[in-house]
C-alpha cells in the first residue's frame, strides 16, 4: 500500500517527473509548432500542475490497496495532458478561446479522477 511507502517525498518526486516528462516533451513540441496560433492563458499554464495535483490528492486520500506499481498512472495522465495541449493548439482559432482553455484544463482533471477511480491495484 502506498501509505506504507518509507520515503513518500521521493515517491511524489518520481511521479511528478513521470507526469511532467510527457507534458514537457510532447506539449512543448506542440507549443513550439503552434506558438503563434495561440494566446496562452493562465489555465493553459495550470495544465502542468493541476491534473497531477488532483490525482495525487486523491491517491493520498484513499489509495484503496494500490501499490507502488500503480504510480505508472501518472505517466498516462501526463500523456493525456500533453495530448490535450495539442488539441488546444489545434482549435486555437475558436471564437471563445477562454472556454476552450478552461475545457482543456477540466478534461485532464476528469481523466485524473477516472484513472484514480478505475485503475485496479497492480501487483508489485
Amino acid at each position: 500500500m502506498l501509505s506504507e511507502v518509507p520515503n513518500l517525498a521521493k515517491t511524489v518526486a518520481l511521479t511528478w517527473v513521470m507526469y511532467f516528462a510527457p507534458v514537457c516533451v510532447f506539449g512543448g513540441i506542440a507549443l513550439l509548432v503552434g506558438w503563434k496560433r495561440v494566446k496562452l492563458l493562465a489555465t493553459d499554464y495550470a495544465i502542468v500542475v493541476v491534473p497531477y495535483g488532483v490525482w495525487l490528492c486523491l491517491l493520498l486520500y484513499d489509495d484503496s490497496g494500490k501499490t507502488i506499481a500503480n504510480l505508472i498512472e501518472s505517466l498516462f495522465l501526463g500523456a493525456a495532458a500533453a495530448f490535450l495541449v495539442l488539441i488546444r493548439i489545434i482549435i486555437a482559432a475558436s471564437p471563445s478561446e477562454r472556454s476552450v482553455s478552461s475545457a482543456v484544463l477540466i478534461v485532464p482533471c476528469l481523466i485524473a479522477i477516472g484513472i484514480w477511480g478505475f485503475a485496479p491495484p497492480f501487483a508489485e
